[in-house]
Order: C-alpha cells, then sequence, then structure tokens
C-alpha cells in the first residue's frame, strides 16, 4: 500500500517546528520587560494552539503522532 501520508506528515512536522523556533527566537529576543511580557505570551499560545489544531487534524485521518 502506497503511504500517501508519511511524507505529508514530514513537512507538517517540520512546520511545526519551524514555527515553534522562530516563536521561541521572538520569545528571547523580546527581552524582560511588561509590555513584551504579554505578547510574548500571547505569541507562545498562539503556537502552541496551532500545533494542537495540526495534531487533532491528523489524528483525525489517523496518523499518529511520533
Amino acid at each position: 500500500m502506497t503511504d500517501y501520508f508519511g511524507p505529508w506528515k514530514m513537512l507538517q512536522d517540520q512546520a511545526m517546528h519551524m514555527h515553534r523556533t522562530a516563536v521561541d527566537a521572538a520569545f528571547k529576543a523580546m527581552g524582560s520587560g511588561a509590555q513584551f511580557d504579554n505578547a510574548a505570551k500571547a505569541a507562545k499560545d498562539l503556537a502552541d494552539m496551532q500545533v494542537q489544531a495540526w495534531e487533532r487534524w491528523m489524528a483525525m485521518w489517523g496518523v499518529d503522532k511520533k
């Protein structure tokens, strides 16, 4: 049977990793300060929610998280 989801899942895993890395880098670059803390937390929460959405979508199609 042809594995159509394998390469697609690898691409999505890389995209999620790049997104998390970008958010983490932005969080570290902002440093500390009250004006940046809320923005950094919101960006991190958004990234986490996007990852959850992709994981749930993949689970709906039976693609296991590795």
